[in-house]
């Protein structure tokens, strides 16, 4: 029952977060990795195996100066092939473990989208990515654990798209008092 309600107060916290979330992410084309959730293993980590890939890798859209740029959606090309099996660590954030019954509600068995930014890999061989709820990359799986408090910030020196976001998420998660933050099991504050 205890588990139950948990999950239900997650639930009501992630519609919340995820309708303010979809409206401050930039303006960057869908993710185009498609994967299916085969197990979470911690509140950043998931095993996924690659259903998809989709679209276009380079594109060109305008700036805000309306010159035309090309963007490389994912530099040297994919690093993972449909019917792979991957680790993907999500970029941007550290989650203590607690936070692993959170990820769990979020995406277990489900089919996410991956969005890659500089760096493909870290140290332990994990694809490091931006995982969304949708195709369209609106619900971004890292941005509402940042948002619900269940989660920190780590900056990345070449991963930090959406950086700023995350920051300003983890803020407002902090002045709303959401998240473990306030019941003493999240790290200990810089």
């Amino acid at each position: 029952m205890k588990r139950l309600v948990m999950r239900l107060v997650a639930m009501l916290l992630v519609i919340g977060v995820a309708s303010s979330v979809t409206f401050g992410l930039p303006p960057y084309p869908a993710p185009i990795i498609t994967a299916k959730v085969l197990s979470v293993v911690d509140g950043e980590t998931i095993d996924v195996e690659i259903v998809a890939i989709t679209g276009d890798p380079i594109i060109t859209v305008r700036d805000a100066q309306g010159n035309i740029i090309t963007i490389y959606r994912i530099s040297g090309g994919c690093p993972v092939d449909v019917g792979e099996q991957a680790q993907v660590r999500y970029i941007g954030i550290a989650a203590p473990e607690e936070a692993s019954v959170f990820n769990e509600s979020l995406v277990a068995g489900k089919t996410v989208y991956l969005e890659l930014d500089f760096d493909h890999w870290d140290d332990e061989h994990r694809l490091l990515a931006y995982a969304y709820l949708d195709p369209e990359g609106y619900l971004m799986v890292n941005a509402i654990l940042v948002g619900m408090g269940f989660t920190n910030v780590v900056p990345d020196r070449f991963n930090n798209r959406y950086v700023n976001i995350l920051q300003g998420l983890a803020e407002k998660a902090k002045e709303l008092k959401l998240g473990f933050g306030y019941s003493g099991l999240i790290f200990d504050e810089e």
